[in-house]
């Protein structure tokens, strides 16, 4: 909406602006200045992220807000959610442990993408370098479960019922291991809760953090 539009805006030509100062096409740098760009475009890159977090923060809290339903092939959707990490991972050099079942069911699929998108970044962003992350999509009785284990500092018991607040940050964040708006577990609460599913915390990953999500396979869907 407008709100979107009058905060990318802005912070469009400020990328533009960093990326040409840092590619330094308006002139020479030197390495003070180099310096000082990059941090610039990191941060930059940082605010972009987190005004996104914030616009999809306040479209999952319209709860009128419409699912636009369709019949969803989740290996296919995992699949594409991962392609888009992978750089990531290789960065790290984390190794990928994947079981993934191929199922169908109705949800929307660019809602449930933002979720296994956040449970990846999540389980990407506190993995140790070379460190391994499991992830399992199996059919249940009449559920869709899908396990997301890495291999980080995990979820410290006196704020597993926290997490999935807005902006909260964990003792792993606080400690300055990871920086980010907090959202991301609260937004994919939001968009589970939508489906009639369910998501929450494993306590059988240590070290780690093991997140499951589950949603019904046969839901008929209303408008309501």
């Amino acid at each position: 909406g407008q709100i979107s539009h009058e905060l990318k805006t802005p912070l469009a030509s400020l990328r533009e602006g960093t990326e040409l100062l840092a590619d330094q096409v308006a002139g020479t740098l030197n390495a003070q200045q180099r310096e000082i760009a990059d941090i610039l475009r990191q941060s930059t890159a940082q605010l972009q992220k987190r005004i996104e977090d914030l616009l999809n923060f306040s479209v999952a809290h319209l709860r009128n807000a419409a699912l636009h339903v369709t019949p969803v092939e989740l290996r296919a959707a995992l699949e594409r959610v991962l392609l888009h990490h992978k750089l990531a991972m290789m960065n790290k050099g984390l190794v990928l442990a994947l079981d993934a079942q191929r199922i169908t069911l109705p949800c929307d699929e660019e809602k449930l993408i933002v979720v296994i998108d956040n449970l990846l970044s999540n389980a990407i962003k506190y993995s140790p370098s070379g460190g391994t992350i499991r992830i399992r999509l199996a059919q249940v009785r009449e559920q869709a479960v899908l396990d997301v284990v890495d291999q980080g500092p995990g979820f410290a018991r006196d704020e597993q019922d926290q997490v999935f607040k807005g902006f909260y940050q964990g003792q792993a964040a606080r400690a300055g291991q990871v920086a980010g708006s907090g959202l991301g577990l609260s937004i994919a609460h939001e968009y589970i809760a939508a489906h009639r599913g369910d998501i929450r915390i494993v306590n059988d990953a240590v070290p780690g953090a093991h997140l499951r999500v589950a949603l019904p396979v046969n839901l008929s869907w209303s408008t309501q």
